[in-house]
């Protein structure tokens, strides 16, 4: 729902999800009168709301700001995979059938300046509170036992208290009239929890935990910056481009998660696309420019195996 004034509009938005769950599954983990995969059935009505505005300050300055509430349910997998390798790490995971959905309270701002001549620039950030966030505790060996090969035990998906995570956007966008065009950004986002368990293991067996305070948390992508230049030849028919992209190194890991530090890398690429006629297009070129060895922080590892994937090196296309 919008609500438009002179110089400042109005946003309201609502959105209700039913979301049910079950499973004819038999299997069933029951352990000194707790049940630890049971009652295979679930229904979660969600209520998400967010409330914003955008004030213009000047002719060409505007001020963003929401407030809101997420709810996202647990998936199928993280309500009845059992005893797979699904995650970064090594262990074998185990469902949990009665999950509680996560809930992202969450507040944002951004300034906007739009010039004609000169071009936008937006700045943004965020804050973001998760309860009953999602992530996998160790079950113990007495219980249950893995059935991957090399795994350390298993892990079953469950609930912890909360976890914060806060992060920024830039972007800058030239002027469409020009001939040219230069798109420039970069991004990045933190996460943390304020009380994580790390397990230590022994012999490829968990031995024993410990307390990390302000942990990291696990699978967050660094801190990333990119730039794209382009020119229009012959009637916006023939346009190159060129795209260098910027990912810094990942030394914020997660202790619990047993994460690795992922080196920081700089690729480029280039193509040309011609538009005889508006019916049809031809577009070639070339990733990857220099054969840069490189990898992403989420990329996953091969189970069993400490070695990265890497990415492709130069492609021609």
């Amino acid at each position: 729902y919008k609500i438009p004034f002179k110089k400042l509009d109005f946003t309201a938005a609502l959105r209700i999800d039913y979301n049910q769950a079950t499973s004819c599954d038999t299997f069933r983990l029951v352990k000194n009168g707790i049940a630890y995969f049971d009652d295979l059935n679930s229904n979660y009505f969600n209520v998400s709301f967010s409330l914003g505005m955008k004030k213009q300050l000047v002719s060409w300055l505007y001020l963003s700001a929401s407030l809101g509430k997420g709810t996202r349910s647990p998936s199928v997998l993280e309500r009845f995979i059992k005893l797979m390798p699904v995650q970064y790490d090594s262990y074998d995971y185990l469902g949990n059938p009665q999950l509680k959905p996560e809930n992202n309270y969450q507040a944002d701002a951004s300034f906007e300046f739009l010039d004609p001549n000169l071009g936008s620039l937006s700045v943004g950030g965020f804050f973001s509170l998760v309860t009953n966030y999602i992530i996998g505790k160790v079950l113990p060996p007495s219980l249950i036992k893995p059935s991957t090969q090399g795994a350390p035990g298993v892990k079953q998906f469950s609930n912890t208290d909360k976890v914060y995570l806060t992060g920024f956007e830039v972007s800058y966008q030239s002027p469409i009239a020009k001939k040219w065009s230069l798109l420039a950004q970069v991004a990045a986002t933190y996460g943390t929890e304020p009380e994580a368990v790390k397990y230590i293991v022994s012999d490829g067996q968990v031995s024993g935990e410990e307390t990390v305070k302000n942990d990291p948390l696990p699978e967050i992508p660094p801190l990333e910056g990119s730039v794209q230049f382009s020119y229009k030849f012959f009637w916006d028919k023939l346009v190159p481009r060129i795209l260098v992209r910027l990912v810094s190194e990942q030394n914020r890991i997660s202790q619990s998660y047993g994460e690795q530090k992922t080196p920081g890398f700089i690729t480029a690429a280039a193509s040309v696309s011609y538009a005889p006629c508006k019916f049809a297009s031809l577009v070639g070129g070339v990733e990857n420019i220099f054969d840069t060895p490189y990898y992403e922080h989420l990329n996953r590892r091969i189970v069993g195996s400490t070695e990265r994937l890497y990415e492709p090196g130069r492609v021609f296309y």
